[in-house]
């Protein structure tokens, strides 16, 4: 956790962002939660965007087509913005994700 932006000069965000779920396939027993998986990196204005560009693609590779505990990861896309306001400059590494689960009734009493 950073509590001053200004005290560094770059940074990564992580956010996961569910897109909901699905049945898996009719009358099966699984569902399909899906999502995007997006790491932010930010860079101060004036240190060149290639140190955001580098660690973009170290992180491209960590999340591409990847899977890791139930978790299988899509192809990963790349993303970059100019610099904004506050003077950052923000490239996103964005990954669609989707992850089965068993589906269990629940316990009903007679």
């Amino acid at each position: 956790t950073i509590k001053d932006f200004n005290s560094v000069k770059k940074f990564i965000r992580l956010n996961i962002t569910s897109a909901g779920a699905i049945q898996r396939d009719v009358g099966g027993a699984a569902d399909r939660h899906s999502g995007i998986i997006t790491i932010g990196i930010f860079v101060k204005a004036g240190l060149g965007s290639n140190i955001a560009r580098k660690i973009a693609d170290d992180i491209y590779y960590v999340y591409n087509r990847q899977s890791f505990n139930g978790i299988l990861c899509r192809t990963s896309s790349i993303d970059s913005f100019p610099e904004n306001t506050d003077g950052w400059y923000q490239v996103n590494v964005n990954t669609e994700f989707y992850r089965d689960q068993e589906f269990v009734p629940p316990v009903t009493f007679a």
